[in-house]
């Protein structure tokens, strides 16, 4: 597992999900390829979100992280997806794969992943 791969970073949200970690915002930094700390929150409203956004890059200046995978959970094109967002050093990547849930709603899997593009 490296930090540039979305792929990874994906299986381990997968992983999250399965294990009943659902509708959690994940951020894990790396340093020379290893993982430097993870931070997960359930972030309820928008005030959350930038508590979170504050604390998320006071930790990655503090530990002078060079990538990080940012996880979370949103509701894209009226279907639930994990996105993942992934920066190092080989660049940005943007991807989102669809949440598979059975009837009784418990978690199955995720879709393949596909390029998100977000216009500013």
């Amino acid at each position: 597992m490296t930090p540039a791969d979305a792929d990874a970073a994906l299986a381990y949200g997968a992983e999250r999900y399965a294990a009943g970690a659902a509708g959690k915002t994940l951020l894990v930094s790396w340093r020379a390829g290893r993982p430097v700390f993870a931070l997960a929150a359930g972030l309820g409203g928008q005030q959350d979100q930038d508590r979170f956004a504050v604390l998320a890059r006071y930790l990655l200046r503090r530990d002078r992280a060079d990538g990080y995978w940012l996880l979370l959970p949103a509701d894209l094109d009226a279907g639930e997806r994990l996105v993942v967002e992934v920066v190092a050093a080989e660049g940005c990547q943007l991807q989102a794969a669809a949440v598979l849930r059975a009837g009784d709603g418990g978690f199955t899997g995720l879709g393949s992943a596909q390029p998100l593009r977000i216009a500013a």
